[in-house]
C-alpha cells in the first residue's frame, strides 16, 4: 500500500519496527479494540516505513480527516495481512501442538 503524505510517498507495510512504535506510543501490544487503536497503529507504521517524514500525530489526525477513505484501505490491507497470517499459521500451531511420540528406555 501506498500513500502521499506532505509530498512524500510512503509504501506501507507492516514491520516489526510499527509494532514497536505502536508499543512505546500505547505500552500495549497491538490488539485493535477501536478506531483509536487502528489511527495510532496506521500512525505507527507511517512512521516505521519512514522515519524522514516530520509529521506528529495531530498533524496525521488532519491529514487522514482530508484522506477518510485511506483508513478503510488500510483496515482491508490490515485484514489481508492477518488472512495471510492465519493461513501459515495453523501449520505452526499443529506442529507445535502434535503429540510428542514416547522415546523408549534402553535397558
Amino acid at each position: 500500500m501506498t500513500i502521499t503524505i506532505k509530498d512524500t510517498e510512503v509504501n506501507v507495510k507492516q514491520t516489526f519496527r510499527s509494532h514497536i512504535i505502536y508499543e512505546q506510543i500505547t505500552g500495549n501490544t497491538f490488539s485493535p479494540k477501536n478506531v483509536t487503536d487502528i489511527i495510532t497503529f496506521f500512525y505507527s507504521t507511517v512512521m516505521a516505513c519512514n522515519p524522514e517524514i516530520t509529521i506528529d500525530f495531530n498533524e496525521f489526525l488532519d491529514w487522514l480527516d482530508e484522506n477518510p477513505d485511506t483508513l478503510a484501505e488500510f483496515v482491508a490491507f490490515l485484514t489481508a495481512n492477518d488472512k495471510r497470517q492465519q493461513a501459515i499459521a495453523p501449520k505452526a500451531k499443529e506442529k507445535a501442538t502434535a503429540p510428542k511420540q514416547a522415546v523408549k528406555k534402553k535397558k
